[in-house]
């Protein structure tokens, strides 16, 4: 048993125990017992054990008191409590400043610090249209687009039994020109990911159960004006919406609005309103600025199905149509949705490896069979250790693992030996744990890319291609045996979301470790001085996809390698040389005397240690230059053949296009 932690069953049993003494307390108790121990958390400096706390006490007293008292606790630590500072502009119609307060102490419980500006009350159009306003100053990473249909479209909202057909449609028109120049004026102006609140349908429609039914009906015009948006989003990947409907449905309409405060404060809405905007902005928050989490990593026995099957058996255990397997099964579904987002799955469970693997591969009511699973420990190993193991297979950090056990002595020894996991907060209640999934923020993401949804696969091709791996005899064979294309990509909309993905999430291979948004690499594409390379690679196993980047900038007669990074999923089969023998020639024919670079050293990129100097570049003192010479050096390894039909397309002046 290496590299685990050791807890006796006497351990063991007294964590449980104390969990349940815990939940037996009244609530007022269990809150006063749960501030004590985070505050006695921090002042230990026992981050991680605080910001798990935190999080517990959110979901259990979420609201304007907790939100205040998080802040104040936090406070005198916060510099080394947070983790990352995130930078949130919010242009609004309406009052948000109590919103405002709930997110901020939400994220601290994803250990983030926030940086709010909120525009000067319904000023949003002057923010963005204005080239010297406060929001520009403020360069925001992510900024909420909040404007009531009251506001920008009244006549929909006051007098439209007044309207003709005619009057209608111009309003629709006009509203959707409106949101048109916003977003475009505020795309040419800020780089960050801009989120735009939909507009609110009716519930209560000037022409009543009517309204359903004709073409130019208040809730469809309303719908009109939120499909124009959709179009914007999905042109644009920097621009998500936040579907309103949406969320008035799932808090209920009734607790929605509130029209004393509306009166009174231009505060539309009721507490549980504000939560729900609170909880969903948090998940745009987390989806544009991290922290990102890769991979769920599950328990089996009481987890994925009701029973122990080293006890039970096969034919004991539920997960199926019964109100014993019936929550099982919901998690189940709901775990499967996150694989087809491109959310890993794997799988660390204590049980002998036939009766667990028996029940995967072919119990009839399982939902998540072994091709979904990425990675698999079944055995008797610490489960520290495993997921030691897990994140090394994946060659993924410990920071990217999710941890669902129903055991909590696991989940207290995974948090006290692997900080940098993230543990769910499962309790007795099985009922719970897909709600526990489903809401956590880290597997949120802004754009599901193809490549996401392949992801799964693509790993289960790694597994075979490691198989491979063995079977050759030597490192030569088994990549000469992969066939191995390299091929470029054209630059699309779909190409430069994955682009901006790779920039904002790859560390291992990055030389710069610079993060661009999709609108930064708009501009760096529009521009004559810059060019865009991503790489795709597949072979006889299939295909892994966009996984190389290179931004090269254009300086007179010399090129800059602004960008070069590679997933990890392909290191070690000589991807970054082909790319860079691609470089090489495109500076040929581009007319460059030399390559220039440089290399940021982050405690995450030692892979890109000496890169650039076993490849002939030599340091001048301030960067790594490469003269035209040696340019015909660079090839690409024999075992790797590279296409290159976007790639070579100098301009016939020589400037990079």
């Amino acid at each position: 048993m290496n590299g685990g932690t050791l807890i006796s069953a006497a351990s063991f049993a007294s964590i449980a125990d104390g969990a349940s003494r815990m939940s037996d307390l009244p609530l007022r108790e269990q809150l006063l017992a749960l501030r004590n121990e985070i505050l006695a958390k921090l002042n230990a400096q026992d981050f991680s054990g605080a910001q798990f706390l935190l999080g517990r006490l959110w979901r259990t007293s979420p609201g304007a008191a907790t939100a205040a008292w998080i802040q104040r606790s936090v406070a005198p630590v916060q510099s080394d409590y947070c983790l990352r500072t995130t930078r949130i502009a919010v242009l609004r119609s309406f009052t948000v400043e109590p919103i405002s307060q709930l997110l901020q102490a939400a994220a601290l419980t994803e250990r983030i610090k926030l940086e709010v500006y909120i525009c000067p009350f319904n000023a949003y159009a002057q923010e963005i249209l204005n080239s010297k306003s406060a929001l520009l100053d403020f360069r925001p990473d992510l900024t909420f687009l909040c404007i009531l249909c009251q506001s920008i479209a009244p006549d929909l909202c006051h007098q439209f039994g007044s309207l003709s057909p005619e009057q209608r449609d111009q309003t629709v028109q006009r509203v959707i020109a409106d949101f048109q120049t916003l977003i475009r004026s505020f795309r040419e102006r800020i780089s960050g990911q801009l989120v735009i609140h939909t507009l609110e349908s009716s519930d209560s429609p000037a022409m009543g159960i009517a309204d359903a039914s004709p073409e130019h009906g208040q809730n469809a015009s309303i719908f009109k004006i939120n499909q124009a948006l959709q179009h914007e989003s999905q042109r644009d990947p920097s621009v998500s919406l936040l579907g309103v409907d949406g969320l008035i449905r799932l808090v209920g309409a009734n607790q929605w609005h509130d029209t004393l405060r509306w009166e009174t404060a231009a505060l539309p809405f009721q507490s549980e309103a504000m939560l729900a905007i609170c909880q969903q902005w948090l998940r745009f928050v987390v989806a544009a600025c991290g922290p990102l989490r890769k991979v769920l990593v599950c328990d089996l026995d009481n987890t994925l199905w009701n029973g122990i099957v080293g006890e039970d058996g096969a034919d004991g255990i539920a997960m199926g149509r019964t109100s014993a397997g019936l929550p099982h099964r919901r998690l189940q579904q709901v775990i499967l949705d996150l694989y087809h987002r491109g959310i890993l799955l794997a799988v660390c469970s204590k049980n002998n490896w036939d009766d667990a693997w028996n029940v995967i591969q072919g119990h009839p009511d399982m939902l998540l069979r072994p091709e979904y699973f990425s990675s698999v420990r079944i055995n008797w190993e610490p489960k520290d250790a495993n997921l030691r193991s897990i994140a090394e297979e994946l060659n993924i950090g410990l920071d990217s693992l999710v941890f669902l056990d129903d055991n909590p002595a696991e989940q207290s020894l995974i948090r006290q030996s692997l900080k940098e996991v993230r543990v769910l907060d499962a309790g007795t209640q099985a009922a719970d744990y897909a709600d526990l999934v489903l809401n956590e923020v880290g597997f949120e993401r802004l754009r599901v890319t193809e490549e996401d949804r392949q992801r799964g696969q693509m790993y289960s091709a790694q597994r075979q291609r490691t198989e491979a791996s063995r079977a050759a005899g030597n490192l030569e064979s088994w990549l000469e045996s992969l066939e191995t294309v390299v091929c470029s990509v054209p630059v699309t909309t779909v190409t430069l979301n994955r682009i901006a993905q790779l920039t904002q999430k790859t560390n291992q291979f990055n030389l710069t470790n610079r993060r661009y948004s999709v609108s930064d690499l708009q501009r760096m594409h529009a521009s004559e001085n810059w060019r865009i390379l991503g790489f795709q690679v597949s072979d006889r196993f299939g295909d892994n996809g966009i996984v190389g980047v290179v931004i090269l900038h254009r300086e007179e007669n010399e090129l800059e390698l602004d960008t070069f990074l590679m997933s990890c999923r392909v290191i070690g089969r000589g991807i970054e040389q082909t790319m860079l023998a691609n470089v090489g020639e495109f500076a040929r024919l581009s007319g460059v005397i030399s390559i220039k670079g440089d290399f940021v050293k982050t405690p995450r990129n030692s892979l890109c240690d000496d890169f650039l100097e076993r490849h002939g570049f030599h340091f001048d003192g301030s960067r790594w230059k490469l003269d035209f010479p040696a340019f015909h050096a660079l090839k690409t390894p024999k075992w790797n053949r590279m296409q290159q039909d976007f790639v070579l397309e100098p301009k016939v002046d020589g400037t990079v296009k």
